[in-house]
């Protein structure tokens, strides 16, 4: 497991910059919860968007800021 936690470190740090279409799964406490469509659901890892004013259900894109051993953080792309 820590030999595959820097391998996706290392490919999540390649997305911050850029900007993907996200489907929201769930907000929680304003924090959006999303996935690319790299991102599968249960499997993969998620895209944090806080302050998004999204809604579950809809698509939105964020960009990518922060990059974490399995998950993205990022704000809504306008």
């Amino acid at each position: 497991m820590l030999v595959q936690s820097s391998i996706s470190f290392e490919k999540n740090k390649k997305l911050i910059g850029k900007t993907f279409k996200a489907l929201v799964d769930e907000v929680d406490n304003d924090i959006a919860v999303a996935r690319i469509y790299s991102q599968a659901p249960e499997i993969d890892g998620v895209v944090l968007i806080p302050n998004s004013g999204a809604h579950k259900g809809d698509f939105v894109n964020v960009k990518i800021e922060e990059a974490y051993d399995y998950d993205l953080k990022g704000s809504v792309s306008r």
